[in-house]
């Protein structure tokens, strides 16, 4: 692995929200988030086992989350099925 001293740092802008809801013996969330990276860095392959890292441009991830929870007996089992979607983009190329 090299080091490259033209990189530039990455940064980030993130937002995430969250709902929840609350019954007696059920309970339902559900996350979103949004993230903004500007000046990605990459690691990427220069010759066989040799790595080096680059900025890459922009990228944005955004997703939602479900998470359901139900008490199945009144002795407190409960079981916690959840999901999650997914989504990433790079928004812009730029290799440095």
């Amino acid at each position: 692995m090299t080091g490259n001293p033209d990189l530039q740092p990455e940064t980030s802008l993130q937002f995430d929200v969250a709902v929840r809801f609350t019954a007696s013996r059920y309970r339902v969330a559900v996350y979103a988030y949004h993230y903004r990276i500007d000046d990605l860095i990459e690691r990427y392959e220069t010759a066989p086992d040799t790595f080096t890292f680059r900025n890459r441009g922009q990228a944005r991830i955004r997703g939602v989350e479900l998470e359901l929870q139900g008490d199945l007996a009144r002795d407190g089992a409960s079981k916690r099925p959840g999901s999650c979607r997914g989504r990433g983009a790079r928004r812009r190329h730029a290799a440095r």
